[in-house]
């Protein structure tokens, strides 16, 4: 019996030989990170940054840094061809399974307010609305959200 693709997807800690992929995916998306700002993520310790690899190609990639009980999603990228797939849920879900084994109670991000795909995508995975800087971004100008997620039930 063949496996399905989604079966097939690979969730790990981005190595250094993973940058140049994770380089070229940036390039597809607003407000993309360059090199530098890349591979700085590797070399925090407080830093957890994931690829997700899929029919031997990069799917998408995360990385946050985190403090104590709380964690702040940086980036999240998934290839234009790999959205609505399952990708991010498998990313971001590798990503909460590591912060609450090591007792991180909340994940926090900050998403363009016009991005309905993004918003929608959180909302759906349990983050609510706690916070807007208003005109935050630029090019093109938009508010930011704040969402949180509790990764613990008290």
């Amino acid at each position: 019996m063949q496996k399905a693709w989604s079966d097939r997807i690979l969730v790990k800690a981005m190595a250094s030989n993973d940058v140049e992929a994770v380089v070229d995916l940036e390039k597809q998306v607003f407000s993309p990170w360059n090199k530098s700002l890349i591979k700085s993520e590797l070399k925090y310790a407080s830093s957890i940054a994931l690829v997700v690899k899929t029919a031997g190609e990069l799917a998408g990639w995360c990385c946050c840094r985190y403090e104590n009980t709380e964690a702040e999603l940086l980036k999240m990228t998934v290839a234009e061809k790999w959205r609505r797939r399952s990708v991010a849920t498998r990313l971001l879900n590798a990503l909460e399974s590591r912060l609450r084994a090591m007792s991180v109670e909340s994940l926090y991000l900050e998403v363009r307010a016009k991005n309905v795909p993004a918003t929608t995508f959180y909302n759906q995975a349990g983050f609510t609305v706690t916070g807007r800087r208003i005109n935050y971004y630029s090019q093109p100008n938009d508010h930011a959200l704040i969402l949180q997620k509790l990764l613990y039930d008290h």
